[in-house]
């Protein structure tokens, strides 16, 4: 079951998409590789333990946008393995192929992907993390010692939102929505509000992951994943707290707006 999952970013796409790797590895079957984002630049090499070869991302820190629709697709056409990926509509645009490669390329996925579309209630927060990455440089931190590393300076001296930022993250989301519905057919939407803080619970809850058994976390690592995933959290954000004001926003004087660091997952 090759997986793909829309987003517009800052969705929680890649805490989803690595999470439901791990899940389909228990599962069994097929092998499952997570190349992240398919149109960044896929390759195919020859991998020793699963002794063929497999279609993954290429070991770049930048995207590449230098295959074509075509050739990212020729590549997952011969995996021999499921293909859990995402797909950013910010790469789309940035990438600006064709139209009709484009409509060439979301037909292909729809005919051999299971689809499904990020998304966020609360835009407000949306937006201001697209605002928080552009000071951190980073799209998302891995370990505790990493994101105090990363966000030290940001908690310290806050980040000024700017209105026209902020509007224009807004427009973004929109116009990742209508997109994913005019070119999409998603078969499941993963809500970040709603979805991530229960993760496991969607993951398991997917049509083709249910029924199975000793397929959670505590099976896996004799830890339930709530658990696991608090303790990681908690140390880091315990470090930062302590000297945080939070965000102030431009649009409204004096507010400060430190929800939005609570939606930035540690995978």
């Amino acid at each position: 079951m090759n997986v793909l999952i829309l987003t517009p970013g800052r969705c929680g796409s890649t805490f989803l998409q690595r999470l439901l790797t791990i899940y389909m590895l228990r599962k069994g079957g097929p092998a499952c590789i997570n190349p992240g984002d398919l149109t960044n630049g896929l390759m195919k090499y020859f991998h020793p333990e699963l002794k063929h070869d497999v279609v993954s991302s290429t070991p770049l820190d930048e995207p590449t946008y230098s295959q074509s629709l075509a050739e990212i697709t020729h590549l997952i056409r011969s995996a021999n393995h499921n293909v859990i990926g995402r797909l950013g509509h910010f790469h789309l645009i940035k990438r600006n192929d064709p139209s009709h490669e484009q409509v060439e390329f979301y037909k292909f996925l729809n005919d051999n992907f299971y689809i499904i579309s990020a998304r966020r209630e609360n835009i407000l927060e949306y937006a201001l993390s697209w605002i928080i990455r552009s000071h951190t440089k980073v799209p998302n931190v891995h370990s505790p010692d990493q994101k105090v590393l990363k966000f030290e300076e940001v908690y310290k001296n806050n980040i000024i939102a700017q209105k026209e930022a902020l509007l224009k993250k807004l427009n973004d989301y929109d116009e990742y929505v209508k997109w994913s519905e005019r070119y999409f057919d998603s078969q499941s939407y993963f809500t970040y509000e709603t979805h991530a803080h229960n993760i496991e619970s969607y993951i398991l809850n997917l049509d083709f992951m249910k029924g199975h058994e000793n397929n959670r976390w505590d099976d896996m690592f004799e830890m339930e994943f709530d658990t696991w995933n608090k303790v990681h959290k908690t140390l880091p954000d315990s470090i930062l707290n302590s000297t945080t004001d939070g965000i102030e926003i431009e649009v409204v004087p004096h507010l400060t707006y430190q929800p939005a660091f609570d939606q930035l997952p540690l995978v």
